[in-house]
């Protein structure tokens, strides 16, 4: 039940991301999820076409020790100068593994880091510009951690950090919990100072999961095709087994800085002589 409520959820998601983000697509843009977990090779998920012209990304199946039930990230690169955003619904992430230290001991822990990275947004004509970037997460009942930081890049490179990169809040998180409570990284606000005519994107998810006491058993319907998954079918995990769960959802807006309204520029100019005037005075009175 909480797989399918996870499924519904990342189906709006990527709708409400086709309706929000809905812009033309550049064919020099690049957009990319890299999943990457140690002592596994990276995996990159291409774009999947999109009707509404919406750059989309979506990935579900197995990878590693994770099974990850919708990740969809879209972006709307390059779109238009006056908001840069990468958007990603809610994404469920469920450790597959078995805990293997005896019963005494610890349970064990796998990190998957998700990192999106999405190019060549057109910059504005004002600078420098507000960046906003924040995370939202439920975990299971077993519990787990969830880091995140993004970055913005003046030099329009994919996948670029710190120090490389030209601007981040910072780390965002850990946050952790356990149970259907909702969690947050709260938004992380700055200024991006961007000289190019373009910039890029880049957000990094760091989750860490707890084992189950039993492996994840991973369930195929061949009944129903799902064209984001390697198998090109539905799969979830049978209830009961696997270890710790996470549903997360994310964003990075990057907006112009707001101009003065010319209306607000004359009042001020306006009080500058009298500004002046009244400084002469004090200065004479003080004489």
């Amino acid at each position: 039940m909480f797989l399918r409520i996870g499924r519904r959820l990342a189906i709006l998601g990527i709708a409400f991301g086709a309706i929000t983000l809905g812009m033309a697509p550049s064919a020099r843009a690049a957009f990319q999820i890299e999943l990457q977990e140690a002592g596994f090779g990276a995996l990159f998920i291409p774009v999947v076409p999109s009707p509404t012209g919406t750059p989309t990304i979506a990935f579900s199946g197995v990878y590693g020790d994770f099974f990850i039930t919708v990740l969809s990230q879209s972006t709307n690169s390059p779109g238009a100068p006056d908001q840069g955003v990468i958007f990603g619904s809610t994404t469920q992430v469920q450790n597959l593994k078995k805990n293997q230290n005896p019963s005494n001991q610890p349970v064990g822990t796998n990190t998957l880091t998700i990192t999106t990275s999405s190019n060549d947004f057109n910059s504005p004509s004002t600078n420098p510009l507000n960046f906003f970037s924040g995370a939202s997460a439920t975990f299971g009942t077993s519990g787990g951690s969830l880091g995140y930081q993004s970055y913005a890049d003046a030099q329009n490179r994919l996948y670029t950090q710190t120090p490389a990169a030209t601007f981040t809040p910072g780390p965002q998180g850990p946050i952790s919990g356990s149970g259907p409570i909702p969690v947050s990284t709260n938004e992380a606000t700055g200024l991006f100072a961007n000289t190019g005519a373009h910039f890029s994107l880049s957000n990094v998810a760091t989750i860490t999961l707890k084992q189950g006491a039993t492996a994840g058993t991973v369930l195929t319907d061949l009944a129903h095709l799902d064209p984001t998954n390697p198998t090109g079918f539905v799969q979830q995990v049978k209830r009961g087994t696997g270890g710790a769960i996470l549903n997360y959802s994310d964003h990075t807006i990057v907006t112009p800085t707001p101009t003065p309204e010319p209306a607000a520029m004359a009042l001020v100019v306006s009080g500058l002589p009298l500004f002046g005037l009244a400084w002469l005075r004090r200065r004479k009175a003080q004489a």
